[in-house]
């Protein structure tokens, strides 16, 4: 059934003004124009602001107009947006103004990675640059987080200022919001065009497949049980199946799914590239999208990794010292994921969605090494090495540390000789890749102008 908004009806207030019926633009198609930019440009047309338009039917002693300065209060996923919506489509008598949203896709999907969480927006610079105020308009792409360049152009969205460096806020005047708030100068430019792999081609396709189904007017909403008859399909699929790490984490998120949570469009289209099916085709035809694929995609399935630009530095950081222990500590011993997690301040559900593959590598080396049981001893050697080392003194000769720690190991643990030398040894690794990693982080900030 199309999506219906008489919920949100309110039984006071007036049912009509004077705003005009602006049309919104690019309909049923990937280019389609955000509702905040609609929001914005309607505020322009009458001379008032966006948050003035939205109080116009809240009932007496609610705010609405708070939260329009983030993307997501006016086009979602989230609980408020569609209200709004509602109000705007009455004030305006043109009820295709939530085409400009996601909400075909609210129930279903999580909000992380669909809208950007941020009160800054992105946009293209060759968008700018041909800006015609009569042809012209911000599509809802442009709010994916997932999605890296402009469908139109191919070249790179763009979040900052390239003369000095700002962000740029939602909710700014129509006719200023396309120069700098701070320093005034145009956003816009030539535009950046990196490679691009298969991989990053498939997933703004799919993006731009998605935003044109949610821009199609009186489209159905997609439902949670969409993706939960998907997620069945597939665990019937692999339940009892010798399969790869990678697609082990794959369904572990669709077992998360089918409890009822909300699945994010990450892991969706991670899903997706395991069957190898489109976004659209899944959530419209979940159960035959579900069904035994021709070609067998799970013996050599790399999870897709895409960039998130909010926690660019830290994962990067975090990727490097994950591989750089890995590689000199495998032979010796791997300590538990949980102390590079806390020492980087990261999220495990954070580093399992942004970095699989370094997580799944990293997760199945730690348990080659054996049981809990086996290596409890091991892990209590390399805890009191870390102690050790957090001493300037110890650490202060590589080659002294790791000896002067392995005889402390030895004589205050159950473990051999041997063993303290090598645990001493991924200790003082460890030590020098966490180091290096809070640096990278440091380093990363400044040149973000992070403060």
């Amino acid at each position: 059934m199309p999506i219906s908004l008489e919920k949100y009806r309110e039984p006071a207030g007036f049912e009509w003004s004077v705003l005009p019926p602006l049309p919104i633009n690019g309909l049923s198609g990937p280019h389609v124009e955000s509702a905040e930019h609609y929001l914005c440009r309607l505020a322009w047309t009458v001379g008032v602001s966006g948050q003035e338009i939205c109080r116009l039917r809240e009932p007496s002693g609610v705010a609405s107009g708070h939260n329009i300065g983030s993307s997501r209060g006016i086009c979602g996923p989230g609980p408020n947006f569609l209200r709004r919506i509602y109000r705007l489509e009455q004030l305006t008598g043109v009820d295709t103004i939530r085409c400009g949203t996601f909400a075909v896709i609210n129930d279903a999907i999580s909000n992380v990675g669909v809208n950007r969480d941020t009160t800054s927006r992105r946009w293209c610079p060759r968008c700018y640059y041909e800006w015609d105020s009569s042809t012209s308009w911000e599509p809802l792409s442009w709010l994916v987080e997932l999605k890296s360049d402009c469908s139109l152009h191919g070249c790179l969205l763009e979040s900052r200022c390239h003369h000095c460096g700002a962000e740029q806020p939602f909710g700014r005047n129509y006719s200023e919001r396309r120069n700098c708030r701070k320093c005034a100068a145009r956003l816009a430019g030539a535009g950046r065009f990196p490679a691009r792999d298969e991989r990053s081609r498939w997933v703004d396709g799919n993006i731009d497949s998605l935003i044109a189904m949610c821009s199609v007017p009186g489209q159905a909403s997609i439902q949670r049980r969409a993706v939960a008859v998907y997620v069945e399909g597939l665990i019937e699929q692999f339940d009892g199946k010798c399969i790869h790490s990678y697609s082990r984490n794959a369904v572990m998120q669709a077992r998360q799914c089918r409890k009822g949570h909300k699945i994010t469009l990450r892991a969706l289209l991670n899903l997706c590239a395991l069957q190898g099916v489109p976004l659209v085709d899944m959530l419209q035809a979940p159960r035959s999208s579900s069904s035994p694929a021709l070609i067998n995609l799970l013996e050599n399935f790399r999870a897709i990794e895409i960039e998130d630009r909010r926690h660019r530095t830290r994962v990067s950081a975090y990727e490097k010292c994950v591989r750089t222990v890995l590689d000199q500590c495998a032979e010796d011993y791997l300590p538990s994921m949980k102390f590079i997690l806390h020492a980087l301040r990261m999220n495990r559900e954070l580093a399992r969605e942004l970095s699989v593959n370094a997580y799944e590598d990293y997760e199945a080396a730690y348990r080659a090494q054996g049981a809990y049981s086996s290596t409890i001893h091991r892990a209590r050697a390399f805890t009191l090495a870390l102690r050790l080392f957090d001493d300037s003194s110890v650490r202060h000769s590589k080659l002294r540390g790791v000896v002067t720690g392995a005889q402390i190991i030895e004589s205050a643990t159950d473990v051999p000789r041997d063993v303290a030398l090598r645990v001493a040894k991924s200790a003082r690794i460890y030590w020098d890749a966490l180091v290096q990693a809070k640096l990278d982080i440091v380093d990363g900030r400044r040149e973000r102008g992070v403060r």
